[in-house]
């Protein structure tokens, strides 16, 4: 997902494919190809672990232990 490009992954984060919101999550956090953004990475990651995608559940997690992005 990572190597799609920044409009596609976009596009399939809005249709809501939890691995692609998982990858525009991580783009948000580290800042690569947008501005970095903790709140809104967590937001990617907070959607992707509603579907049901076990690591996702567990970076939300981690960042909610760690006070980052929420």
């Amino acid at each position: 997902m990572l190597e799609l490009g920044q409009v596609e992954l976009k596009e399939l984060a809005d249709e809501g494919e939890p691995y692609a919101l998982l990858a525009l999550g991580s783009k948000y956090l580290i800042g690569v190809d947008v501005q970095k953004d903790l709140s809104k990475g967590v937001q990617c990651y907070v959607k992707a672990a509603e579907q049901g995608l076990p690591f996702a559940q567990i970076l939300v997690g981690q960042h909610y232990r760690d006070g980052e992005g929420v």
